[in-house]
């Protein structure tokens, strides 16, 4: 990308990594660690044109009420 003049390098977080809560600690923690590598390449990239971006997601919620981050537990189930 900085060869060819620019860029854009797009990676995919959590709102989990910034969000106050005990639960899910290796997942959050390793969302944090990619928002950190983020704002690294994307500090030492933008001089070049190429720039570096996180979408921190957040659970979902589907028209029936059932939060995306529950598909699949025995609670969503017994509703189909």
């Amino acid at each position: 990308m900085r060869a060819q003049g620019g860029g854009a390098i797009i990676n995919v977080s959590s709102i989990a990594s910034i969000a106050a809560a005990t639960a899910m600690i290796g997942y959050k923690t390793s969302k944090a660690a990619l928002n950190t590598l983020t704002e690294a390449l994307a500090f030492a990239n933008a001089r070049y044109g190429v720039r570096v971006n996180a979408i921190l997601s957040g659970p979902d919620q589907h028209a029936d009420g059932d939060r995306g981050h529950q598909r699949g537990s025995a609670a969503s189930r017994s509703k189909n």
